[in-house]
């Protein structure tokens, strides 16, 4: 039976934490199929080319709340359940998070991408929490920690298309 190919990232902080993180599963448009023989249509290998060289993103692991760089050696591809013959994209529902740094005199924006349950109000809301409570460990470009801050400061959006590289990584 064909299979479909979805890429997914291991949280780096992983072997030094308690916590045990799962794979983090990316968005992405239009999965690869993989036919039983192993062979791939000349559009799977096209999908398989992401990311490129130069990609590079922040994201914060929705286990531990880790935020680091990651780079395109960190993208593997796991097989995703067959659901039948067609175009599937990914289930993943990323968020992209921006929210300005708290520390005084900064407002440097502090950035990075994480990954949800499901596209509920109440998925979205436990974010903020985690947002609030601290959970994520991020900084800003200056080096300083992210501080919770109001809930209506942080900016959420689903991210549908493949995480871009952040230029200013």
């Amino acid at each position: 039976m064909p299979f479909y190919a979805q890429p997914v990232l291991h949280c780096r902080n992983r072997p030094r934490s308690g916590v045990p993180c799962n794979a983090i599963i990316l968005p992405y448009p239009e999965l690869p199929m993989i036919e039983d023989s192993g062979e791939r249509s000349q559009r799977a290998n096209s999908l398989f080319e992401w990311p490129g060289d130069e990609w590079c993103a922040n994201i914060g692991c929705p286990s531990c709340g880790h935020v680091l760089v990651y780079g395109p050696g960190y993208v593997g591809w796991a097989v995703a359940p067959y659901q039948g013959k067609g175009q599937f994209r990914s289930d993943t529902v990323c968020v992209s998070v921006e929210c300005e740094c708290a520390r005084v005199g900064c407002r440097v924006p502090i950035k990075f991408h994480t990954v949800i349950e499901d596209r509920s109000p109440k998925s979205f809301d436990e974010l903020r929490d985690k947002l609030h409570r601290g959970f994520f460990v991020a900084t800003c470009r200056n080096g300083h920690s992210m501080l919770p801050i109001p809930l209506e400061r942080y900016r959420l959006c689903e991210v549908l298309d493949p995480i871009p590289t952040d230029p200013s990584l």
